[in-house]
């Protein structure tokens, strides 16, 4: 997961290089089963992981933020935009430690890949 991590985000690491006093990266995991069992789940759809045959019974990726020791992120880093073809050798790594457990509307749901990930990362 760490080999994963770092080639997803070795791209972004010149545009958070210039946010000033960039001190540490918030990794934030999510156990599916619980997830899955709040309301917070949402509608359930083919790329909601909470509706795949093959249950997820490990920790999964929620997100890597870059932060400041207070507390709070850099915004408006001119990160470059979301492109799944750059990505696209990823993608099996991608769905099975960073699925997306949250259907709730459609742009998360948009084509079963990629709109939960572009969010990460453009957000």
């Amino acid at each position: 997961m760490a080999v994963l991590l770092l080639l997803w985000f070795a791209p972004l690491a010149s545009s958070l290089a210039s946010a000033p006093g960039f001190d540490h990266f918030v990794l934030a995991l999510q156990w599916p089963g619980t997830v899955c069992r709040g309301s917070a789940a949402g509608p359930c759809c083919s790329s909601n992981a909470c509706c795949r045959s093959d249950r997820i019974g490990r920790f999964t990726i929620h997100g890597l933020w870059p932060s400041y020791a207070q507390g709070n992120g850099p915004t408006c880093c001119n990160s470059p935009d979301f492109d799944m073809a750059k990505i696209s050798n990823l993608t099996t790594e991608l769905q099975k430690y960073w699925p997306s457990l949250y259907c709730s509307s459609p742009s998360l749901c948009s084509g079963g890949h990629g709109s939960l990930w572009a969010h990460e990362v453009n957000d």
